[in-house]
């Protein structure tokens, strides 16, 4: 029995979403947009297309049950008057 398997969050290819900014994602070979919709210091609602997201904290995560899909919020970085991005996994 591997014991790991069954502690281990979901762990992908780690991206990073700047505000402002869109991104292209493949899900089952249909393109979506993806851009984050509403940032603070602590949670993020991010859209996937035209659905949005609950607030998200740091370490949380949503499903999108319209495309199955569950972004996975690694780290919010928020500052003031600079970046203001999100480090996710999408699984």
């Amino acid at each position: 029995e591997n014991a790991e398997e069954n502690e281990t969050e979901p762990e992908g290819p780690r991206y990073v979403l700047q505000l402002g900014e869109e991104k292209e994602i493949d899900i089952d070979g249909t393109m979506h947009i993806l851009e984050i919709h509403n940032i603070e210091v602590d949670r993020v609602i991010v859209k996937i297309d035209d659905i949005k997201s609950d607030w998200i904290m740091e370490g949380g995560s949503f499903t999108y049950a319209n495309i199955d899909t569950t972004i996975t919020i690694k780290s919010i970085l928020f500052q003031a008057y600079g970046k203001k991005e999100i480090e996710y996994i999408l699984s």
